[in-house]
């Protein structure tokens, strides 16, 4: 479906959020994407792995694993109840997680319909044990957005 009439899908937001930063990285707009992917340009086929509401057949798959350089199961669906707790809000159509491994310290993680992303993340440890996560963070640049 087009138009963003249904709402996305937990287990398939990660597809979405790595093609919209897939398609920004390479300054390409829906039409290009289609062209890149061997579809004419009005295709719409693609819709839906971009609002999370539908997942890629086999050969769209094994086009993008050769047009990303990335592995099959990167278009997989995941299982959000293994990845943490979900709900659902469809009023704002915005879906989000909740991890909360320790009550004082949650990570709050949700994805817009538009591919937007906001993470919220308050932990106390050792410097040596997060200084991999604040390098992830700060190589992102997304500290200044």
């Amino acid at each position: 479906m087009t138009g963003g009439s249904r709402a996305p899908r937990p287990e398939l937001l990660h597809i979405a959020t790595f093609l919209r930063a897939e398609l920004d990285r390479r300054e390409w707009n829906v039409k290009a994407f289609n062209e890149a992917m061997g579809y004419v340009r009005t295709a719409t086929n693609i819709y839906p792995w971009l609002n999370a509401t539908g997942v890629p057949n086999a050969d769209a798959v094994r086009r993008m694993t050769n047009l990303f350089g990335v592995p099959a199961e990167t278009f997989a669906p995941k299982d959000p109840v293994t990845m943490s707790n979900y709900e659902d809000q469809p009023q704002n159509n915005i879906v989000s997680w909740r991890r909360a491994t320790v009550a004082n310290n949650p990570l709050q993680f949700s994805v817009s319909p538009d591919g937007t992303a906001r993470l919220q993340l308050d932990v106390t440890g050792q410097i040596e044990s997060m200084s991999a996560l604040l390098r992830m963070i700060l190589d992102q640049n997304v500290m200044n957005k």
